[in-house]
């Protein structure tokens, strides 16, 4: 079973189309023939703003390491909400305020860098009650080729 991870994604406090960042999108695909499983998990890091001295972040759990079953030629989708950055200039610059919030995501089981197995994006942005991303924030897209082996299977 291989392990793969995105590096923190930042959570901007809007998307380009001014939309407020209040999701984030994981989507998992088979394209193969064969039942494939993995377990997907979402973590959430606040990205302390510079210049402070270096500190360390907790790493809260966004969603709880959740078995995926896909059939073949199957996709499922994930939307999991984020609390909105604070906008740039309400921040003050001091160890008593957060930053902004990164998203790191793991996928474990049957993937692979080679893309031959289960494929793995993210997307993030601005989804309405009960809709899918209704305004993407491109910034937040990672491919599966731009997650990182954590572990070969």
């Amino acid at each position: 079973m291989a392990t793969l991870r995105s590096g923190p994604i930042p959570v901007p406090s809007t998307t380009c189309s001014g939309d407020p960042v209040n999701t984030v999108m994981v989507t998992l695909t088979n394209q193969t023939t064969q039942t494939l499983q993995a377990v997907l998990k979402i973590n959430e890091v606040t990205l302390n703003p510079q210049p402070l001295p270096p500190e360390t972040s907790p790493i809260r759990v966004l969603m709880a390491p959740q078995r995926v079953t896909l059939r073949p030629n199957e996709a499922r989708s994930f939307a999991v909400p984020v609390a909105p950055a604070q906008p740039p200039e309400s921040l003050a610059v001091n160890a008593a305020t957060a930053g902004s919030s990164g998203i790191i995501v793991t996928v474990r089981g049957d993937v692979g860098a080679n893309g031959r197995r289960i494929l793995a994006s993210v997307s993030g942005g601005f989804a309405a009650p009960g809709e899918a991303l209704t305004s993407s924030e491109p910034s937040m897209a990672v491919t599966h080729d731009q997650f990182v082996v954590v572990r070969r299977g």
